[in-house]
């Protein structure tokens, strides 16, 4: 399966909410993919990527903010957490907490009709120091009986895809706001997740 979608990268989660204006509104994504991640990069699919990337305002900051999220889009959002992930893990201390995406960010961004995000991660949502063993609650806004809101709220409801542990760092330092994105899983059906290769296609402000 193969997704290919407009992006928009913000550079932190408060970002999400300043995104909030009017846009002109596409569907969701090109006829004939209702789930929204097996489409077949039809025509205007690569139409509307190439309108984009193709105008030269694309380049800059301000288009991919006044242009604010469409449907179908794939947001990215990069907290700078992910400069923490080490191979090996020697300071074992990635993978024990971390920033995430609010619980009414991920009801604003349902919205949006977003189909995927992808945070620099290992949670999406936001973990506190000590949460992971029961000695820290969950973040303020979270609904009760739901420790892991954000995965509930996108997977459940919102039928909105999740990556983690999204390597965005050279994405927010060379300031690739808009782009097209693919996301390239394992050929596998039936599968609760997967590897995926996410591939971003911008061009750098200038």
């Amino acid at each position: 399966m193969i997704m290919l979608r407009l992006v928009c990268l913000f550079a932190a989660s408060a970002a999400v909410l300043a995104a909030a204006q009017a846009q002109t509104r596409h569907p969701p994504w090109p006829p004939g993919d209702e789930i929204g991640m097996a489409n077949a990069l039809g025509p205007e699919t690569w139409r509307r990527c190439a309108t984009h990337l193709a105008d030269p305002k694309a380049k800059s900051y301000e288009l991919s903010h006044s242009r604010g999220l469409m449907p179908g889009d794939v947001l990215y959002i990069y907290t700078g957490w992910g400069d923490n992930w080490k191979d090996p893990d020697t300071e074992k201390l990635y993978y024990t907490k971390g920033p995430g995406l609010s619980y009414d960010g991920a009801r604003y961004i349902a919205e949006k009709q977003v189909v995927l995000l992808a945070l620099d991660n290992p949670f999406t949502d936001p973990v506190a120091d000590g949460f992971l063993q029961g000695k820290a609650p969950p973040p303020a806004g979270t609904p009760d009986g739901l420790p892991f809101a954000i995965h509930h709220e996108n997977l459940t409801q919102s039928g909105i895809y999740q990556i983690q542990n999204a390597n965005l760092g050279a994405l927010a330092k060379d300031k690739v706001w808009l782009s097209c994105t693919m996301i390239l899983p394992l050929r596998a059906q039936g599968d609760a997740g997967s590897p995926v290769r996410p591939v971003a296609i911008g061009t750098p402000a200038q």
